[in-house]
This record gives structure tokens, sequence and C-alpha cells, in this order.
């Protein structure tokens, strides 16, 4: 049987177990039902268009696919993660920034398609969300409004990364960097260094990402705005990670927590809670299994709070790995693995 033939029996395969479990979960997660399963519609839309340039391999699909599952078993063998809830209508994370440029809001074509993108994101379909976010650069360039163009190559950065195009993302956030000096907005300097120092910390660059968190948090401290300071702080947190200085990487996790709950940014909130957990699960510090799963209890805390979206049940499934791994670390640690 060649490859694309078994490619295609295993998806079926895999989609038929998919709905096994999502109909076991969906009468106690509705509100995680769909996103869930658009999530499962990626992964196939992915695999199906393999003959594009996607840095991602049948492997990857399969390791993908298994863990999914077993996060969604997870969750739902947990009575207190199975609960159904009713999040508040707090914005997601990638919303369009408020702009004193007045170009941007006169301009309906790139408000449509930015509205667009954000919504294709928000829905994990990243390959319309790229597409639609380049038209909105394009359309910000033709009108010479410089925030919108650098709010949309942002939001382009964004996409770049979730499907793995790390090249592009690069040179995205390149384009953004060369717009900076044209602009005095606090947030959307700290959201360019952010990104930045995260691209250079996955190329194992981690001096340059260092000074690109630096310049960050200065700019957010400048500002004294919390906000800022806890996306630095969730920045600085990875970092330490990629030093393996668990320690440090879970004070600064923790700081960008704290920080993000007091703004009420349950996404930063909920994505540096779910990181904190994950660096005391690494770390070789003796860590009682009481704190990581109250580490856990906080994760899913922040995450109940986020609007229904890709987003909400990627978090989700995080946290059910996270359970999954601390049920096996502890039972080794007690000789019964």
């Amino acid at each position: 049987m060649n490859s694309s033939a078994e490619s295609s029996r295993f998806l079926k395969h895999i989609s038929y177990r998919f709905c096994r479990v999502l109909a076991s979960i969906k009468d106690y997660l509705p509100g995680l039902f769909t996103p869930v399963l658009n999530t499962l519609h990626h992964i196939r839309h992915v695999e199906l268009t393999i003959s594009t340039p996607f840095p991602i391999t049948f492997k990857d699909i399969c390791t993908g696919a298994v863990r999914v599952a077993i996060a969604c078993l997870v969750i739902y063998s947990l009575p207190g993660l199975a609960e159904s809830t009713t999040p508040q209508d707090i914005p997601v994370e990638h919303k369009v920034n408020n702009s004193s440029d007045s170009s941007i809001h006169s301009n309906p074509n790139y408000d449509s398609v930015l509205k667009r993108g954000l919504e294709a994101y928000r829905n994990g379909d990243y390959v319309s969300a790229v597409e639609a976010f380049k038209l909105a650069v394009s359309s910000a360039e033709r009108t010479q409004a410089i925030a919108g163009q650098f709010d949309a190559l942002l939001y382009l950065s964004d996409g770049y990364q979730s499907l793995g195009f790390r090249q592009q993302q690069l040179q995205t956030l390149s384009q953004a960097n060369a717009l900076k000096e044209n602009l005095q907005d606090t947030a959307r300097l700290v959201g360019l260094y952010d990104r930045l120092g995260g691209v250079y910390l996955s190329t194992g660059d981690t001096q340059r990402a260092k000074d690109l968190l630096d310049a960050g948090m200065q700019v957010a401290r400048s500002s004294d705005q919390d906000n800022h300071l806890a996306v630095l702080w969730n920045g600085y947190g990875n970092y330490h990670v990629a030093l393996d200085e668990y320690s440090a990487a879970t004070t600064a996790f923790r700081n960008s927590m704290r920080l993000a709950v007091k703004e009420k940014n349950w996404s930063l909130a909920s994505r540096a809670a779910i990181n904190h957990t994950r660096a005391m699960l690494d770390s070789d510090e003796g860590i009682g299994k009481r704190r990581i799963y109250n580490a856990i209890n906080e994760s899913r805390k922040h995450t109940r709070r986020l609007s229904d979206s890709y987003n909400k049940a990627e978090n989700y499934l995080a946290i059910g790995d996270l359970l999954r791994t601390t049920q096996i670390k502890y039972a080794c640690i007690v000789g019964s693995c």
C-alpha cells in the first residue's frame, strides 16, 4: 500500500476514534465540542494539503492525534474538569488595537479583512487567517496607515507561528520592526519585542531573545502598565525554560499570571498558569503532588473564563496533558510505573 493510501486509511480510523471520544464528552463540555471538532478538522486539513510547503510530517499528525485523544479522555474522566461552564464575555487576546491613526478606521476593506482573519484565527483556521492578514497588510500599505499595517503584520506573524512557518514569521516581524520608529504605542512595541524574542528563542539564539525581552521590559516599565509587564514576564519564563532554569521560570510565569489576573487578561493568565505548571513538572526540586494539582486547578480556573474558541479548547487539552503527565510522574516516583 502506498503512503498516500495508508495515510488516508489512518486518518479515517483516527477520525472515527475521535468521533467516539467527542461523543463521550459533548454532553459534559457543550461549549467546547465545536472548537475541539474544529481542531480535528484543522488536523485533517493540514494532512490533506501536505503537498504544500507545510513543515509537518505524517508522524507529527499521528502524535498530535494521539495526544488529543488522550487529553480528551483524561478530561472526561475527571468530574471537576467535565463540568459545563458559562464563560464571561471577555475579549480574546487577539483583537484589533484601538488606534489614534484615523486612516485605519476610514478603510472599510482593512476592517473587513482583519476581522475575517481574527475570526479564522480564533477558530483555528490558520491558513485562512494568514491569507486575510496578508490582505490587511496590503490594504494598510495602500492607504499608508502605519499603525494598521503594524497591527496586521503582528497578527500575520501569529498565523505563521501557528502554522510552524518560522522563517516567514521572522520576516514578517522584521517588517514590523522597521515601522516601530513611527509608533509611540507601548502596547504595540511590547507585542513586537515579545514575539521577536519568542522567534529567536525557538531558533536557539537565547542571547538575542533575552536582549529583545530586556528591551521590551524597559518599554513596559516606562508605561507602568501591568498588562504589558505580564506579557514580558511570560516571555522571560519561556527563556528560562530554554536554559533549564526551572526555578527562575516558575517565578517568571507566576509573576505573569498574577499581573494578568489583576488586569483580567484571562487568555494570558490561562497560558501563564499552564506554563507555570509545566515548569514545575519539569523541575527536579521535589515539588509535591498537591502543589502540582493546585497549579493545574489554577490553570483550569483561568481557562474557564475564556470565551469558547480554538484557544480555549487547546488550553483544556494542555491541562489534560498536564494531568496525565502528573499521574505518570508521581506513579513512577512511588515505583509503580
